[in-house]
């Protein structure tokens, strides 16, 4: 959260967390590592008032499922299954002009598959959001924000939320993921067919279940990193998912352009139970690369 943006979403009514102290976040073996620092920061300057008000308008349409639906209603039952207070996960939301969610990626898990689930629930049901102001968008024509979503007191609120300008659409980047889908397609799409014709495991058969991956492709286009950032719920179905990935490497060599400071192309990939199949333009898979974040 930036100065100028603080500032203007308490000129928009819209900061309502109190001050209390930070949870502990519990790190797993599902929760992605943190995302890269980008450079070329720029001050977000007279971009901080139409993305407070936007952002305000977003939070009222998340408010209402999130806090006055999800977290009242595991609180009248009192679920033992949430009662970690510090339970927070963070979520990448991607924007389309029309107000439209294009993607939303969990950033840091609370480690708990349900209570992310919940929160990914809560933003895609509030959608479509109003159309976004030209004035935030990224050079791709969306709005991207990461926004934390609490398991006390603080529940949506925007104090938790960081906006994103993105500078430029990445290098190649989607040529790039078009070479890695086919190698992952070729793979994937005969267990799904496999699933479709011998019906036996009925857990498989849920049309809903997906699964989320954090990639890291090294330069010669080996998997240096498969971490599961969502889980699907189904552990035969991520492990499914995570032999896919694994059997399809080496994957093509990442152009020199997308590579991190880490030498590492780096990506979540959706993988889907239905028609989606692993198709990364389903929900935009993948971070740009070529960002500003809004500073202050």
């Amino acid at each position: 959260m930036t100065r100028a943006l603080a500032a203007a979403l308490l000129v928009a009514g819209c900061a309502t967390a109190p001050p209390v102290t930070a949870p502990v976040i519990r790190a797993t073996a599902s929760t992605p590592a943190k995302p890269p620092s980008f450079a070329g920061q720029q001050p977000l300057g007279a971009r901080a008032r139409p993305f407070a008000q936007y952002i305000t308008a977003m939070h009222h349409q998340i408010h209402k499922l999130f806090t006055l639906g999800f977290l009242a209603e595991i609180d009248a039952r009192h679920d033992p299954a949430y009662a970690d207070a510090g339970l927070c996960t963070q979520l990448r939301i991607t924007v389309k002009p029309d107000g439209a969610v294009d993607h939303v990626q969990v950033r840091r898990s609370s480690g708990l598959a349900a209570f992310d689930t919940a929160a990914i629930d809560s933003v895609t049901a509030a959608a479509p959001f109003p159309p976004t102001p030209e004035a935030i968008r990224s050079a791709d024509g969306k709005v991207y924000v990461d926004w934390e979503f609490h398991r006390d007191q603080r529940s949506c609120a925007t104090l938790g939320v960081d906006p994103y300008i993105f500078a430029s659409p990445a290098n190649g980047r989607a040529d790039y993921l078009a070479a890695v889908h086919r190698h992952i397609h070729e793979r994937f799409t005969p267990f799904l067919a496999y699933l479709d014709s011998n019906r036996r495991a009925p857990p498989l058969d849920d049309k809903t279940l997906w699964t989320n991956l954090d990639l890291g492709i090294a330069a010669d286009g080996t998997l240096a990193r498969v971490d599961i950032a969502r889980p699907s719920g189904v552990l035969a179905f991520d492990v499914a998912v995570l032999d896919t990935v694994m059997s399809a490497a080496p994957l093509p060599p990442p152009p020199a352009a997308l590579l991190g400071a880490d030498g590492l192309f780096r990506t979540d990939w959706p993988f889907h139970r239905d028609e989606r199949a692993c198709d990364p333009d389903v929900g935009d898979a993948a971070d740009p690369l070529s960002a500003e974040k809004a500073l202050q």
